[in-house]
């Protein structure tokens, strides 16, 4: 529960019970404290706090929505659910979860968003704890809830992330070529709008290049290409454009012009975990060169490799590893305080997320 007290310039007022308040994330960072009315892929409709009257946001400019509103948590499904969640009993979370959506549907104030986010919650859970049989079901529901759905946007990416996380045999690339050739044609279907059609752009390139159906300078420009059109309308495409050209120009032997891209990509309040996760990991790599570097260095480069997966666990396990591997080495070369009981942690580490 949140106070606030207001201060007129003649009296005190009394303190006024505000409401929790839902959290938009937009694509710049910015972060938005509001009391959401409805969603949909199209756009957002929310109120400010103290305010009647209902704003309008692109749905393109919102990167996430964290649902706080008490009507939504009064449910007693919804209660159940998050406590089922840090009991980690996922079963339990997902039928609660389920039921509270229904219930949210058949409220006036709420059916506008909650029942897409308590959905959206489900599917998470059905995907990521062993209940894929669940899924579509949940999808079917989302789309019965709102034909055009808040999370249509996410969801069509999912296909398109799990395919690039698959490998790099050649059947494993073409299956994410495909995805990503199948993400553009969603997108464009649905009219999701511009942002999402230029990161179907960028995936697609990715998928060429990773075929090497393209040459790496080929790509660049590409990209280059690209940032001129998102530069200042989508600062967090811009920062995965600006990551990709920065890591042509480290493989490219341009190692200051990559790490000052990498600097500005860390610095940015618009990138997303899995892009600061690369972005850390790429400017360790402009410090730390075996056989060329110094101690010092080695210490910096081992600082970047080891905040990827200390502040982004989350992310890939290729990333971690590869940050894992070089923080390993970078130790070797510094050869500082307590480095092999460190080195011993770290190996320890890569052994668990390569099972």
């Amino acid at each position: 529960m949140r106070i606030q007290i207001l201060l007129p310039a003649v009296l005190f007022c009394l303190p006024v019970l505000l409401p929790a308040q839902d959290v938009l994330t937009l694509i710049d960072g910015q972060v938005l404290k509001v009391k959401l009315t409805s969603i949909n892929a199209d756009e957002v409709r929310y109120k400010l706090p103290g305010s009647s009257g209902e704003k309008i946001l692109d749905r393109e400019k919102v990167v996430k929505l964290d649902v706080r509103q008490k009507g939504v948590f009064r449910i007693r499904e919804v209660e159940r659910a998050r406590k089922a969640e840090v009991e980690e009993d996922w079963e339990t979370a997902l039928g609660q979860y389920l039921k509270a959506a229904k219930k949210a549907e058949r409220s006036k104030s709420l059916k506008g968003f909650a029942p897409q986010y308590l959905l959206w919650r489900a599917y998470n859970l059905s995907v990521n704890h062993g209940f894929g049989g669940e899924s579509k079901g949940i999808i079917d529901a989302l789309k019965k809830n709102t034909p055009k759905y808040f999370y249509l946007p996410d969801y069509l990416e999912l296909w398109v992330t799990d395919a690039f996380k698959a490998g790099n045999e050649r059947k494993e690339l073409e299956a994410a070529k495909a995805a990503a050739l199948a993400f553009k044609s969603r997108i464009a279907k649905a009219d999701l709008g511009d942002r999402y059609s230029y990161l179907a752009d960028l995936y697609v390139t990715l998928a060429k290049l990773r075929l090497k159906e393209i040459k790496p300078a080929e790509a660049r420009n590409t990209f280059e290409k690209m940032l001129v059109k998102v530069k200042g309308s989508y600062p967090d495409l811009t920062n995965r454009l600006n990551l990709e050209v920065a890591y042509s120009s480290l493989l490219g032997g341009k190692v200051e012009e990559a790490r000052q891209l990498f600097d500005a990509i860390i610095k940015s309040k618009s990138a997303d975990d899995g892009t600061l996760a690369r972005a850390y990991l790429g400017r360790g790599h402009t410090w730390f060169r075996q056989g060329t570097c110094s101690v010092e260095e080695a210490k910096k480069g081992l600082s970047d490799f080891m905040r990827v997966p200390i502040l982004f666990p989350k992310s890939a396990p290729s990333i971690q590893i590869e940050a894992l591997e070089q923080a390993d080495k970078a130790y070797g070369k510094w050869n500082g305080d307590n480095a092999k009981v460190n080195r011993a942690r770290i190996r320890g580490r890569l052994r668990r997320l390569r099972g």
